[in-house]
């Protein structure tokens, strides 16, 4: 069915939740019982979710960018630190650094895997200045190396806290994403595997830091010798149990969803590449959040994307060049020498429709249209 964004006909959205009437039915359960803030179904989707990472705790929030600043304060990160952080990311997760009063120190990424060049990081940490977190992102649900660099933070007694946000069922080695640093951070934004509509988690093995989470989330409240008692001056960043409930639903058919995203991102590989596009180098765990290809070399991203909307496919950006945003162009003054793989990344990533339910016309129609897109770049080139 054709939907309209932002004022044009889409045949093929970015993207497309998975909801049904489960989900239906447990929000309904909800409102008929009245209790509608921070109550049992969120105490139960914070569990599924430690489960799934193999945790001690999890904590909901009301979004992800709320879990990394939460997770960051409670480290200590403040006026003065430096943070460690990929350049190629939603750019909430550099903002929380500068939210906490504390200084981004872009990393730049690996240009096959988007995600945090580790002997870059390496260099950083060897480099004289002081680092005191390090946050690498699982850029579009890949983990692909972040044991690597959780292993040279530690050998400099820096945490890692995990920008997990795209991540939730990846694996890594068989090993949890998310279960790696200190910390990590996932988020329920319709785009993501397991939506909520918005939302966000901590998860963390650490007793002091969950306690420390789960009091500045509602208001600073804590119990003392049996009495609740505002011992700091926290947030209001409570999940509702309608977000809770929903996201039971979304964990219960959690394999299902990964799964679905995995078997059109793999029908994307074996496609597109003889297009002349280049597929994100995935971790075989991946949980793929985003398909996200590079353009052939010469042919720029913003020439794709205005070309599949006039095939009715909705695409865009990779994700954020954080750098090269207003705010941090003026604020730090980085150039594209500085930073060359986000700044390649920046002019050819290119994110595709992909979601579980996607029907093969659907997924054909974008492969159809990219083909046509760049042939008809390659001939406006050519002068035809």
């Amino acid at each position: 069915m054709d939907a309209r964004a932002g004022g044009c006909v889409v045949r093929v959205p970015i993207t497309r939740p998975v909801i049904d009437e489960r989900e239906h039915a447990a929000v309904g359960e909800v409102l008929a019982s009245g209790h509608l803030v921070q109550g049992p179904q969120v105490a139960r989707f914070e569990q599924l979710v430690a489960a799934v990472v193999g945790a001690r705790h999890a904590v909901a929030v009301s979004n992800c960018t709320a879990a990394l600043r939460v997770t960051l304060r409670c480290l200590g990160i403040g006026t003065g630190s430096r943070v460690a952080v990929t350049p190629y990311s939603w750019v909430a997760t550099a903002n929380v650094i500068e939210l906490c009063g504390a200084t981004p120190v872009f990393v730049d990424v690996d240009p096959h895997t988007f995600n945090m060049d580790a002997d870059l990081l390496s260099s950083v940490l060897s480099g004289g200045e002081r680092v005191d977190a390090v946050m690498p992102v699982h850029t579009f649900g890949n983990p692909a190396g972040i044991d690597r660099i959780v292993e040279l933070a530690s050998s400099h007694g820096v945490p890692v806290v995990e920008d997990a946000a795209c991540a939730l069922g990846a694996r890594w080695h068989g090993r949890p994403a998310g279960s790696f640093g200190i910390a990590s951070c996932f988020s329920f934004h319709p785009r993501k595997i397991v939506t909520t509509g918005e939302g966000g988690m901590i998860v963390t093995d650490r007793d002091d830091l969950a306690e420390s989470a789960r009091v500045h989330r509602n208001h600073g409240q804590q119990a003392v010798d049996g009495v609740v008692e505002f011992v700091e001056a926290g947030d209001n960043l409570r999940l509702t149990d309608l977000q809770g409930a929903l996201g039971v639903v979304q964990m219960s058919r959690l394999d299902e969803l990964v799964a679905g995203r995995a078997a059109w991102a793999a029908r994307y590989d074996e496609r597109i590449t003889e297009l002349g596009f280049q597929p994100q180098q995935r971790a075989e765990g991946a949980a793929v959040q985003s398909y996200v290809c590079l353009t052939p070399p010469g042919t720029t991203a913003a020439a794709v994307i205005q070309g599949l909307r006039e095939h009715e496919v909705e695409a865009t950006i990779g994700t954020n060049a954080i750098p090269f945003t207003k705010h941090h162009r003026e604020r730090y003054g980085l150039t594209d020498a500085e930073l060359p793989r986000t700044a390649m990344l920046r002019d050819r990533a290119v994110t595709l429709p992909l979601f579980p339910t996607m029907t093969v016309a659907e997924h054909d129609h974008v492969v159809d249209s990219l083909a046509r897109t760049v042939a008809g770049v390659s001939s406006e080139r050519r002068g035809e």
